[in-house]
This record gives structure tokens, C-alpha cells and sequence, in this order.
């Protein structure tokens, strides 16, 4: 198939990031900092940030990212590109500091304070819509255990976002 430079230079970021790429933590930065150079020549940097955010996604949502790389790599986006061009994807660390910080907690509190025993170990990440790349909404239909789960979360989540709609993506 046809490939972009720009998907060719996500792949290899990804590489980096995931340490596929075996380098060592300076040589890391050095080659970080030497993509965004590069990059800075190319006229399809829509395509190398659209495969970068769906790229970022997967490594938040799986818990596979080096922050400390991960940051660095924004940083250096931003001076290059200006604070539109990452603002997305700092929402998108946002967003899991925010689930993983407040909402897994808070979520644990409120089952025990409610007395409710799901039975289940349940983790949940509340994303924003308008800042997570788009995903085939896959129809499935969970195990029955996991409906008293996903009643709980909502009558939590609803006294935490009134106004907000969860529309649950399984994983």
C-alpha cells in the first residue's frame, strides 16, 4: 500500500513511545526532539496528527505511555505549532488524570457509602467526546453481572455531571 512520510514518522514515534525502538532515555529526547524538526518540513501534518492522536489514545487507554516522553513530545509540538495544535491532545491526558484522580475514587466511595456490592472489579474512564478521535460504537451487549455495574456508575456519574450524556464504548 501507499504510505504517507507522515503516518512512516507516527509509526516511528510510536515506536519510541512504546519502546519498541530500544533507546536510551537521552537518546530518546534527542530523537523526539529530531521528529518534530523533521516534521516541521512536512505539508500533511493533518495526517501525522490524526494517526498521532489515535496513537496517543491507545497508549492512554491501555496504560502504556511514558509520560515524561509523552509530554516532552507535546511540549516541542506546541512550540512548533502553537497551542491549537495540541490542545486536544493535552485534553486527552486531562481526561484520564481527571477519571483516574477523581472519578475511579469517588466511585469506590460512593459504592461503599451506598452499600452497594458489585461484585465485580470495574474500571472506568470518562472521556470527552469532542476530544478523543472516533471510534466504531460496536454493538454489544455485556455479561448480565456487569448491568448492576453500569447502573451504579450512571447513578454516580449523574450526580457528578448533571447536564453530561455517557454513551459507554466497551473495551
Amino acid at each position: 500500500g501507499i504510505f504517507l512520510m507522515a503516518e512512516i514518522l507516527n509509526n516511528y514515534v510510536d515506536g519510541v513511545m512504546t519502546g519498541k525502538e530500544k533507546l536510551a532515555e537521552d537518546e530518546t529526547y534527542d530523537q523526539l526532539d529530531s521528529v518534530v524538526r523533521l516534521f516541521t518540513y512536512f505539508h500533511d501534518k493533518d495526517v501525522f496528527y490524526d494517526a498521532f492522536r489515535r496513537g496517543l489514545s491507545k497508549r492512554l487507554l491501555l496504560n502504556k505511555i511514558k509520560e515524561e516522553w509523552e509530554r516532552h513530545f507535546l511540549q516541542r509540538l506546541k512550540l512548533t505549532c502553537g497551542d491549537v495544535y495540541t490542545k486536544k491532545l493535552e485534553g486527552m491526558f486531562n481526561d484520564v488524570k481527571i477519571s483516574n484522580e477523581q472519578y475511579v475514587p469517588q466511585f469506590k466511595d460512593y459504592c461503599q457509602n451506598k452499600d452497594k456490592k458489585l461484585g465485580v472489579d470495574m474500571s472506568v474512564t470518562v472521556l470527552n467526546d469532542n476530544i478523543w478521535p472516533t471510534t466504531h460504537r460496536t454493538a454489544l451487549t455485556p455479561n448480565q453481572a456487569f448491568n448492576p455495574c453500569k447502573a451504579a456508575f450512571e447513578e454516580f456519574y449523574k450526580c457528578q455531571a448533571d447536564k453530561k450524556i455517557l454513551i459507554w464504548l466497551y473495551q
